[in-house]
């Protein structure tokens, strides 16, 4: 199975975002996630236009949905969202709703692992996978490249021993430690900073893309 590349967009300059998005697409990405503060910042329309503007091309929107899924998750789907993000921590009730939600618009939900204390993650994990949940994000945080990338592995390494779940990968990833993460064998690989902050885009995304056929084979 390929492993597929999420570019996440994190700008605030709706100019910087069209622009570095088409480059992204252009460059071959295989998801575009469309960040949070961006959709904090412009709300739900960011989406539908995004999804105007790239129509063929998969889009997550990163709300990390807590409350409210009849709101947050119905109007992500409705603006042309491909994949919404929702939080572990959400209640068990409101995982259960997104999910059906998801499953109405035959689309997908992302349980994004991100700030959920390690020594009861695969217990949490668990349980929401007995409830229909599919897709989880190692999602590592820090202020740092060094230190969200830290904070994966120590996820990473609780996830893996998870049965029966689709793995997704994100935090400080970038062209110079990706390849030492293929080995769990992840289904999508997140970067954001590691590509965003890069010299040339284009250039980056064509490097990490080559990186992940090659594991491939």
């Amino acid at each position: 199975m390929s492993v597929k590349l999420q570019f996440a967009l994190d700008d605030s300059n709706s100019f910087d975002i069209f622009s570095i998005a088409r480059e992204s697409v252009l460059a071959g990405i295989d998801i575009l996630e469309v960040g949070t503060s961006i959709i904090k910042r412009y709300g739900i329309e960011i989406v539908k236009k995004l999804h105007n503007e790239f129509p063929m091309v998969p889009l997550c929107a990163d709300g990390k949905m807590i409350d409210f899924p009849d709101l947050e998750i119905t109007d992500l789907f409705n603006a042309g969202a491909t994949y919404a993000t929702a939080m572990i921590i959400a209640s068990n009730e409101n995982i259960i709703r997104s999910i059906e939600i998801a499953n109405n618009f035959s689309r997908n939900i992302f349980f994004s692992t991100m700030g959920y204390p390690n020594n009861n993650l695969a217990q949490r994990i668990l349980e929401i996978s007995s409830i229909g949940g599919t897709f989880f994000i190692a999602h590592g945080s820090g202020r740092s490249l060094e230190k969200a990338f830290d904070d994966l592995i120590n996820k990473i390494n609780i996830i893996v021993g998870v049965q029966n779940i689709r793995i997704i990968m994100a935090g400080g990833i970038n062209k110079e430690n990706i390849n030492s993460i293929l080995k769990y064998s992840p289904e999508i690989i997140i970067i954001g900073r590691g590509i965003y902050e890069s010299n040339n885009i284009s250039l980056s995304i064509k490097n990490i893309k080559e990186i992940l056929n090659r594991g491939e084979q």
